[in-house]
């Protein structure tokens, strides 16, 4: 139950701290269409950001990366080495990154397909 309760801080926290310094101010959100993350996005799913609304990307990309980090916390949680924990972390949150980006991409290519 404590490590639930401390990954959903983890998530809020997270989400907070990049809500505050790149959602809500304009020159930092206008530097996050060339960030690496939308770079990844964009390379895992081949889609065409002039077509999506960067706020609404950045909220989204927040909280996917948000809950990656959250869940991989919890799940490094039930290992006790550091040697270990480190590890455990890296082969958690690469395959987990590289999922979660690549539905986003599936998610925001069909819904361009859509309009």
């Amino acid at each position: 139950m404590e490590n639930i309760i401390f990954s959903l801080i983890t998530f809020i926290a997270i989400y907070l701290l990049y809500f505050i310094f790149v959602i809500s101010k304009k020159n930092k959100l206008e530097k996050f269409e060339n960030s690496m993350y939308v770079n990844f996005l964009v390379n895992i799913s081949k889609i065409d950001i002039k077509k999506i609304d960067m706020k609404k990307l950045a909220h989204i990309l927040a909280l996917s990366n948000s809950f990656i980090l959250a869940f991989t916390v919890f799940i490094v949680e039930y290992v006790d080495k550091l040697f270990l924990k480190l590890l455990v972390g890296f082969v958690v949150i690469l395959p987990l990154l590289y999922i979660t980006y690549f539905i986003i991409g599936k998610i925001l290519k069909n819904k361009g397909k859509k309009r």
